[in-house]
């Protein structure tokens, strides 16, 4: 077995150059201490990632690796992606007692998290609960805490939700805005009601007594409704009959003029 005492603040030599590459400061596990990610090698100028595997043999005085081919360039990672062992760290159960500090981690020969030692008392790696790198939760006996359950999102047909988003985005800017105001607004591209489900919206009629700022045309050019206009059942089912209820509502803004 391994101690992380045995590990950090040792110096990597490369086998290949005869060049020590810099000292261990650091242990980067993934979630609760169950594996070892990276070891952090830092020297003056650089600091570097390497793994387990990519040592050779580790000796009282020094950790040899053949060549740090394979060595990442710390700056690319984030330290919040890890857990970090620091020694010193408080540690707790999970109903809250305190047991003291961190002191050690012990490894297999394999480099497999078996132990970590707090306070002088042994506790198995798997009881680690949680872990910060500043604070450690190691659970209670008897004790089984569960995540919350995840409440599954509702499936939503994703061009209906698209279509809701962009006519809702539009009544909100056209209803806001005085009809000199909303000429300033430059169009866009309106999709076509027929490419998607019809029952897209229950009832158009919050249309009724808005004002068309745009003439609304059919695929072939032909005039529906004319510019001006105030927005009556007769309209929204002539709009609708050619399936430019989209547009008629894109381009139609709160008048000061209602029907009743």
């Amino acid at each position: 077995m391994r101690k992380s005492c045995e590990i950090l603040k040792k110096e990597i030599l490369n086998l290949t150059n005869a060049v020590c590459i810099g000292k261990i400061t650091k242990i980067y596990f993934d979630k609760c201490y169950k594996k070892v990610r990276y070891l952090l090698v830092e020297n003056d100028k650089e600091r570097y990632l390497m793994e387990i595997k990519d040592i050779y043999k580790i000796s009282d005085s020094i950790i040899t690796v053949k060549n740090q081919d394979n060595f990442l360039n710390a700056e690319m990672f984030s330290e919040c992606e890890f857990i970090i062992f620091e020694k010193g760290a408080k540690a707790y159960t999970s109903s809250g007692i305190y047991l003291g500090e961190c002191e050690e981690i012990i490894f297999s020969d394999k480099f497999l998290p078996l132990e970590i030692i707090i306070s002088g008392k042994s506790f198995p790696i798997k009881k680690v609960l949680s872990a910060s790198g500043d604070i450690t939760v190691i659970k209670d006996d008897n004790v089984r805490l569960t995540a919350p359950k995840k409440i599954p999102k509702a499936k939503i047909n994703s061009k209906v939700k698209i279509v809701e988003e962009d006519l809702l985005a539009r009544v909100s800017v056209y209803s806001d805005e005085r009809y000199n105001d909303a000429k300033t607004v430059t169009r866009q591209k309106i999709i076509k009601d027929s490419d998607f489900p019809d029952r897209i919206i229950a009832s158009y009629e919050f249309l009724l007594g808005r004002e068309v700022i745009y003439d609304i045309k059919d695929n072939d050019g032909n005039l529906l409704v004319e510019k001006g206009t105030y927005i009556s059942e007769d309209t929204i089912n002539a709009v609708k009959e050619s399936g430019k209820l989209a547009e008629l509502t894109a381009n139609s803004i709160v008048s000061n003029r209602y029907f009743f």
